[in-house]
């Protein structure tokens, strides 16, 4: 009888370290998860403001054009006058 139980508690053991392994193992895919997760948000934010700057020298290159368009505009009538 005493065998069988520590037979027994001797499974028992196994069990909870196979148990611990496995949530140590959950835990570690989590953590990855979460650093992905995060690194994911900052590169999404960087995109972002990637967008934004490019948006603004779009702008400001239509601006400069539209002067530059001005500009000449007033030459040529200055020329002509």
């Amino acid at each position: 009888m005493q065998w069988a139980q520590g037979e027994q508690q001797q499974q028992q053991q196994d069990q909870q370290q196979q148990q611990q392994l496995l949530l140590q193992a959950a835990l570690g895919l989590l953590k990855g998860a979460a650093t992905a997760a995060a690194s994911a948000t900052a590169i999404q934010q960087q995109l972002h403001q990637q967008q934004q700057q490019q948006q603004q020298q779009q702008r400001q290159q239509q601006q400069q054009q539209q002067q530059q368009q001005q500009q000449r505009q007033q030459q040529q009538q200055q020329l002509r006058n």
